[in-house]
């Protein structure tokens, strides 16, 4: 089962650590996160994008996402309009 995350801070990464052995995993967030904590693999997605956000989320069967809240109505609706599973995980 394929796994999108979006959101590569520290919730992100924890839950890719637990499920790499469960699922096949794309992890995507904003450049600046992922230059800034140094981390390799991980998938420039700017969640401010509806049409990048839409197209990285055809590859996954389920969408966690670890982002700011503010971000969450849009990829939610995305991710239902394709019939994906969502998962939440944000503060």
């Amino acid at each position: 089962m394929r796994l999108v995350i979006i959101g590569a801070g520290r919730i992100g990464l924890a839950v890719k650590k637990l499920l790499k052995d469960d699922f096949d995993i794309k992890i995507g967030d904003t450049r600046v996160a992922a230059e800034t904590h140094g981390i390799s693999g991980i998938d420039f997605v700017d969640a401010t994008d509806l049409k990048m956000l839409s197209s990285y989320l055809d590859y996954s069967d389920v969408v966690l996402s670890a982002v700011n809240y503010k971000f969450s109505r849009d990829i939610l609706q995305l991710a239902l309009k394709k019939g994906k599973h969502y998962v939440d995980l944000t503060e």
